[in-house]
């Protein structure tokens, strides 16, 4: 439910936010910390900024994880890497989510079935895992899709099915968050998000609009929850509540305590 805060429902999909590759350690180690190496995929040449900005933004994250001085850096090998200093102990799935996240998050309004000549609320529901399903419907939607502007269809799992939302694309509203933080002290999980002044009156103005309505949270293209909006929600708050671990809720928070990554960085093995 989304009144006085935004409820986030983690999808089963959505898992690769969270653990993007195995725990196994590949770099170069020393008695005390490892180095974690990712190729920089992204042309970027030696005095563009970017390289300034790629740097801070690794540094936020990881720091905002909990890795003090985590030691970030630009080497040239034959072609342009970013290093990393870890503790020796320190999870290097969790870092490589962390760090290869886009950290994108975006919340869009949705359109019901019954505004486009289709059914309910959520466009069409089936049982977990029912592919055969799903293609079918994905295939009745492209049809359907064709005639429609300002729309995109996805699809949300979680445990109880799969969810085709329709999104309004040209109403999606992607906030700049000043602080955010994974507050486990609660009995479940929680993570506390605050906008900027811009962001917090144009949250106001989408979910006045939007009531009754669900708003799609979608992080690096995947929806993680569509709650409903009863509410107006006033001053620049959200909480994102779920079905997610604390390890998994403080590795979102850090993909997110900084600005989007625009660079592609490939983990080198």
């Amino acid at each position: 439910m989304l009144s006085k805060s935004v409820s986030l429902c983690l999808a089963s999909a959505a898992i690769a936010i969270f653990t993007s590759c195995s725990d196994k350690k590949s770099g170069i180690s020393d008695d005390d910390n490892f180095t974690l190496r990712y190729k920089i995929a992204t042309p970027i040449s030696d005095t563009d900024p970017a390289n300034e900005v790629l740097v801070n933004i690794i540094e936020t994250r990881l720091e905002h994880y909990g890795i003090d001085n985590p030691g970030v850096s630009i080497v040239e090998d034959g072609a342009k890497y970013l290093e990393i200093s870890i503790p020796d102990d320190a999870d290097t799935a969790a870092v490589n989510s962390i760090v290869t996240a886009h950290g994108v998050v975006e919340f869009y309004p949705t359109v019901s079935g019954a505004e486009i000549g289709l059914n309910d609320n959520t466009i069409y529901v089936v049982e977990v895992n029912s592919a055969d399903a799903k293609n079918r419907i994905d295939n009745e939607i492209n049809n359907v899709a064709a005639n429609l502007n300002g729309l995109a269809f996805k699809w949300m799992s979680d445990n109880d099915g799969d969810y085709l939302y329709a999104l309004d694309t040209d109403n999606v509203f992607r906030p700049v968050i000043t602080d955010i933080e994974a507050d486990t002290n609660r009995g479940y999980t929680q993570i506390d998000m605050t906008f900027d002044q811009e962001s917090a009156q144009a949250w106001r103005t989408i979910t006045r609009n939007n009531i009754g309505r669900s708003i799609a949270i979608v992080v690096d293209g995947e929806i993680l929850s569509a709650p409903r909006v009863n509410t107006e929600i006033e001053g620049g708050r959200s909480a994102i509540t779920g079905h997610f671990t604390p390890e998994q809720a403080q590795i979102l928070a850090a993909q997110l305590s900084a600005a989007n990554l625009d660079i592609v960085l490939v983990p080198v093995k």
